[in-house]
């Protein structure tokens, strides 16, 4: 605590007091009727602050109900401690939470200032900002503002293109501070449609994501790593679970852009493309047009935002590089529900069965549990008057010809541990670049090797990726460039029958009574576990991606440029699913067809995608007196594609090989004639 006073002796004296990286940190808070400490918690995981308090001091136990979607954490502090006797303070990436009217008091000052930039001329809307707090204003239309400061503050001036500066208050009372041009940011080149804008020429809205924002960051997919890349995006995993390999992400820019939904258009080294067929590792910058002036280029198709994607190539006199990057990822289930075990369980649905007219579980089924949890197996073989010979596991109850599915069994399982588990996943990547005064070159390979956290099924993700591109200057008014991109994957995830896919899988392990049982007497899966459900067949798709992109830039004079490219994409996919018998074994051990799962079938299908585009353009830039910067662009674009797809359909066909059939292939399945359809589609000429 007396390092936490001599902190705050150094911290303004206001009563809300942040620090200016709280202004742009945002977070997604859901509390309802959650505990203030439950809250900063989460504020806590998702960003780089870490809050220090005294428990005894701070009392963090009021609830509250409060949600927030990509809001400031400086408006979620102010929102949470708004009527509570709670004052916080920034310090670096701390938080120190204290209670009111402990902050050591300072003597404070009216301080005036004006801001210029380096001829003089006021700049209007300029931060200005005691640093280490949100103590803070902007300047006028003259460049002037008002600050009530300290004389130990130091104020921090910033503004878009010009040079942050700190200045020590001290005895002043009054400033005349001069920014300087920040000629480095200023000058960085942006991707905008077809060609590229210095930032102090921008007038749109555009976001940049550089490849340094990517850096240290896992995922198996580029969607997953745009979250929390930009301000704006909004992400979301539509139909599918999120946890699954290989799962993609929704994204919308600015909110949703309409009732029936859509989508930001994804241009890709200037052709239309699925960011997810990238590697991470081959992307350059992504650069986010989010206005409607979007749609001055692009646009029908621009009327939700434009992502546009810049792989990465090679430059001219750079020497031969090559890098080799590899990972090995362990990948956990999230925390996941703790279940009472059987005994816990079946006493309190008996609890509640008396208060409400009935009793499911007897007291030999309890008995049975409790001595299945000692695991004295041989009172349960005694219990049990008709237990089948050979059979040596316990758990289950036979009732008849069946193994019991309902309230007579005894086991005690978790199903939540019984599903989840843990995969070691891999990645790797390669690349080799370089270039001389005539020639630059970039060529590299990446591999994603994305596993499920599943222990039962099938269920992975992998990704294979190739990138070359070439760029020969043929004089110096002439470049010639090549890029062959390519991108197969293969996705394969059990189908869980008829019944449905991840979503029956958690329907059953939350509905699952502890007392069923894993295995049947003689060690066969249970039905009622849903495993064999699981591992009866899969759903696989095969997607091959391959582009090769011709493009030719041509200066007949200055600040002329005339572009053509052309692009040809063959798009391949094969699906297949397949859908197995299910056996279930009664109490003889003698397998029987369950009726869920009749007939087994087959179903493949195999798309083909042909296309190809080209653009014309050419544009023409000038200035004016060096402060008026002129572009001028037009051209033309041409379009083509072709589609077909073939499917084929078997039912109900080797049902007498029932000892072999569960460890068949799908190819198997091939021994008859098939249903086939054949289309054709011509579209976008």
């Amino acid at each position: 605590m007396k390092l936490i006073l001599s902190l705050l002796l150094l911290c303004a004296s206001t009563v809300f007091s942040v620090n200016v990286n709280s202004q742009t940190a945002r977070v997604n808070i859901v509390a309802n009727e959650l505990t203030v400490k439950e809250i900063i918690n989460q504020i806590e995981e998702q960003t780089d602050f870490l809050f220090v308090y005294n428990n005894e001091k701070v009392d963090l136990n009021h609830r509250i109900s409060f949600n927030a979607s990509d809001v400031s954490v400086f408006n979620v502090l102010n929102q949470i401690f708004r009527n509570l006797d709670i004052v916080y303070v920034m310090e670096g990436n701390n938080i120190l939470l204290m209670k009111k009217g402990t902050l050591p008091q300072q003597d404070t000052k009216l301080l005036k200032g004006i801001v210029k930039d380096q001829s003089g001329e006021p700049v209007i809307g300029a931060n200005v900002v005691v640093k280490g707090t949100t103590n803070g204003t902007v300047t006028d239309l003259n460049g002037n503002f008002t600050l009530e400061v300290a004389d130990t503050d130091i104020l921090l001036v910033s503004f878009i293109g010009y040079m942050s500066r700190e200045i020590p208050v001290g005895n002043k009372k009054s400033l005349d501070i001069s920014l300087l041009e920040d000629s480095k940011t200023l000058d960085e080149v942006v991707v905008v449609g077809y060609g590229t804008q210095k930032k102090v020429n921008l007038t749109g809205a555009v976001n940049v994501i550089s490849d340094k924002d990517f850096k240290d960051r896992q995922a198996s997919t580029v969607s997953q790593l745009l979250q929390g890349a930009a301000p704006g995006f909004n992400f979301d995993i539509g139909t599918q679970n999120g946890f699954e390999p290989g799962a993609t992400m929704n994204i919308s820019i600015r909110g949703m852009g309409s009732l029936n939904g859509g989508s930001p258009y994804v241009v890709i080294d200037g052709f239309p493309g699925d960011l997810n067929n990238l590697n991470p590792e081959d992307i350059e910058s992504v650069s986010v047009l989010k206005d409607a002036a979007a749609s001055a280029i692009y646009g029908a198709r621009a009327p939700y935002g434009v992502i546009l994607i810049t792989t990465k190539k090679g430059k001219r006199n750079e020497k031969v590089s090559v890098s080799y990057t590899g990972n090995l990822i362990v990948k956990t289930a999230q925390k996941l529900p703790e279940s009472l075990d059987s005994y816990t369980w079946t006493r309190v649905l008996n609890e509640a069965g008396d208060n409400m007219g009935g009793h499911p579980f007897s007291n030999e089924t309890i008995d049975r549990v409790i001595a299945y949890q000692k695991g004295d197996f041989d009172y349960i073989r005694n219990s049990i008057p008709d237990w089948p010979d050979g059979a040596t596991i316990f758990g289950a109850m036979p009732e008849g010809n069946v193994w019991n599915n309902a309230n007579l069994n005894y086991a005690n399982t978790d199903w939540w541990d019984i599903y989840f588990g843990n995969s070691v996943n891999q990645k790797h990547d390669i690349s080799l670049h370089g270039g001389t005064d005539k020639v630059s070159y970039y060529f590299s390979a990446g591999y994603m090797d994305d596993s499920s956290v599943l222990n039962f099924g099938t269920d992975y993700f992998k990704r294979l990726n190739t990138l070359g591109k070439i760029s020969v200057a043929i004089t110096d008014w002439w470049d010639f460039g090549y890029e062959t991109r390519f991108a197969k994957k293969i996705r394969e995830k059990p189908n869980m029958t008829k019944e449905g896919d991840y979503s029956f899988m958690y329907r059953h392990i939350s509905r699952n009574y502890p007392i069923t049982p894993l295995y049947d007497g003689f060690g066969n899966y249970m039905f009622e576990s849903h495993i064999p459900s699981i591992e009866s067949g899969t759903d696989k798709q095969d997607d091959i991606d391959y582009w090769n992109n011709f493009r030719m830039e041509i200066r007949p004079l200055k600040g002329w440029k005339i572009n053509a490219d052309f692009a040809y994409n063959v798009y391949n996919q094969e699906i297949s699913n397949v859908e197995k018998y299910i056996y279930t074994y009664d109490v003889n051990n003698q397998p029987y067809e369950n009726g869920i799962s009749i007939p087994n079938n087959l179903l493949r299908r195999k798309y083909i995608k042909k296309y190809w585009t080209t653009n014309i353009f050419t544009s023409y830039d000038f200035n004016i007196n060096e402060d008026h910067n002129f572009t001028v662009l037009t051209g033309m674009q041409f379009e083509r594609g072709d589609e077909s797809w073939v499917q084929g359909y078997k039912t109900d066909l080797i049902s007498e090989k029932v000892p072999s059939f569960p460890n068949a292939t799908g190819d198997a399945l091939l021994s008859e004639a098939w249903l086939i359809i054949l289309r054709k589609v011509t579209s976008r000429e």
